[in-house]
């Protein structure tokens, strides 16, 4: 269901755009964030992006009031499966708000968190926000999601602590950026759809074209996080493989990118790594589930195990895709 735009439609203030893929529980926990926005001068348009067309997707998004805009500013657009970044021009292309926020299917928004946006970017015109991502309350993690949602917690202990946000730190599940720039970027490139880092991509021209990037704790978004252990393992995976096409498309990137994540492993690690490397994935995994629950009767044992999970994967996403194998994504 899509509605043309009009040249009589009102000014808005923030074209909100969802990536929704399936998540029919947890989207409705984020539309039920946004129709509680707190009130803005200009109204908030609210675009849904349905990835795939999943029919309880459609239905939910059909019964919903998800904006306090009476002028019907809500809308959802229905895409063959293509991906976030994909889903994420689609969406931008039919926005009719000067400024983007980015908001993932599974991050339920503060009531703050789009006038957060809205006032950065009437502050600094050329600026990116980066909004925070916290854990939803209502979430009791996994042993395993504890140990992978530790990369958020350290990315914002890092924020919170004053760090100045460069490209390197821009997660599109809680971003804004000038409608004008994105365009002039290009948008997301779709190559990395089905992979990781489009955000960081992204990111990086938009610095390149001269844009700052702002900290927003006051756009704070709860992440309704779900990981198994087998999903977050081809994540892992599917990052390494991403991480050597960041590099083929801008090679200046290679040392923060690879080079320095290589040498941050602890020596002693190293040469155990690079045997595993030079087997077959696929093996290695079926040893890695037969080892998985004697580790996991202990704390210290399963935090090794998961790191070493999770590295092993990744290294050997870089090796595929190094050596120019078709990696599974």
């Amino acid at each position: 269901m899509t509605h043309p735009r009009e040249a009589a439609a009102p000014r808005v203030a923030l074209s909100v755009i969802v990536p929704a893929f399936r998540r029919v529980a947890a989207l409705a926990r984020v539309l039920a964030g946004l129709a509680a926005q707190e009130c803005l001068a200009d109204p908030l348009e609210v675009i849904v992006v349905v990835d795939g067309g999943a029919p309880d997707v459609c239905a939910l998004l059909g019964d919903s009031d998800y904006t306090k805009d009476d002028a019907g500013a809500r809308r959802y657009i229905v895409i063959p499966e293509g991906g976030p970044a994909v889903a994420r021009n689609a969406g931008a292309a039919e926005a009719r708000g000067d400024r983007l926020l980015f908001l993932d299917d599974d991050i339920i928004p503060a009531p703050t968190l789009a006038r957060a946006h809205v006032d950065l970017h009437r502050r600094d015109p050329d600026a990116v926000g980066l909004g925070k991502i916290d854990l939803d309350a209502a979430r009791r993690l996994t042993p395993f999601e504890r140990y992978l949602y530790g990369f958020y917690d350290t990315h914002y202990r890092k924020m919170d602590g004053g760090h100045r946000p460069t490209f390197w730190d821009a997660l599109t599940g809680n971003l804004s950026t000038p409608a004008e720039a994105f365009r002039a970027a290009g948008g997301f490139d779709a190559a990395f759809s089905l992979l990781r880092h489009e955000d960081i991509e992204f990111a990086y021209r938009l610095a390149r074209a001269g844009l700052r990037f702002a900290y927003l704790p006051a756009a704070v978004g709860y992440h309704q996080y779900v990981k198994t252990f087998e999903r977050g393992c081809h994540e892992a995976y599917v990052n390494g493989v991403s991480s050597v096409m960041l590099v083929a498309r801008h090679p200046e990137l290679r040392d923060q990118a690879l080079t320095r994540r290589w040498a941050a492993l602890p020596p002693v690690a190293r040469p155990a790594l690079r045997a595993l490397l030079r087997m077959d994935r696929a093996r290695v995994m079926g040893w890695m589930a037969a080892l998985r629950a004697p580790a996991e009767r202990t704390p210290g044992m399963a935090l090794l195990f998961y790191r070493t999970a999770y590295h092993l994967n990744f290294w050997h996403g870089v090796r595929d895709a190094q050596n120019g194998r078709q990696p599974r994504v």
